[in-house]
C-alpha cells in the first residue's frame, strides 16, 4: 500500500472521529481513549479494503510472536500507541502510529520511538506517523527512514 492511500484512510478515520467524538478532545480525556476511537473508525474503513485483508489494527499492542513487542527508548520499554500489522508474523508491519493531544503535544519522544521501531532489525514497519489531535483537526508528521 502506498503512503498516500494510507494517509487517505487515516484522514477518513479522523473525519469520523471529529464528527462523532469531538467531545472527547474538547474535554481533554486521556489520549488512549481518543486513540481507541480513532482506531475503531480506521478499522471500520480498512476492513472494506481487499488489499488489507488479514491485517489487524491494535492499540497499545505489546506482543511479538511469543515475546513482548517493545523497544528501549531512553532506558524505558515502549510499545506502540497503534499499529497496523498481521498478528504473529514478522513481515507484515505496515504502520506504527504515535499520538498526542493538543494539551500535551510535544511529540519528539514519539518521533524517536517511531524511528527506533522502524530502524529495528526485528520490526519491519513500512510507515511511521506521529499524529497530534487539535480541537479543529489533526496534524500528521510522517517519519521517513
Amino acid at each position: 500500500m502506498k503512503k498516500d492511500e494510507l494517509w487517505y484512510y487515516l484522514k477518513l478515520a479522523e473525519v469520523e472521529l471529529y464528527y462523532r467524538d469531538l467531545y472527547l478532545i474538547q474535554q481533554c480525556v486521556h489520549e488512549r481513549t481518543i486513540v481507541h476511537r480513532f482506531a475503531h473508525y480506521l478499522e471500520n474503513i480498512l476492513v472494506k479494503n481487499k488489499k488489507l485483508k488479514g491485517f489487524n489494527i491494535d492499540c497499545e499492542y505489546n506482543r511479538n510472536l511469543d515475546g513482548p513487542k517493545r523497544i528501549d527508548v531512553n532506558g524505558t520499554d515502549n510499545y506502540p500507541d497503534m499499529i497496523i500489522h498481521k498478528r504473529g508474523e514478522y513481515d507484515y508491519d505496515l504502520l506504527i502510529a504515535e499520538f498526542k493531544t493538543h494539551w500535551n503535544n510535544d511529540n519528539q519522544t514519539d518521533i524517536n520511538k517511531i524511528k527506533e521501531f522502524m530502524e529495528s532489525k526485528i520490526y519491519k514497519y513500512q510507515y511511521g506517523v506521529s499524529i497530534i489531535f487539535y480541537e479543529n483537526g489533526a496534524e500528521y508528521h510522517w517519519i521517513e527512514i
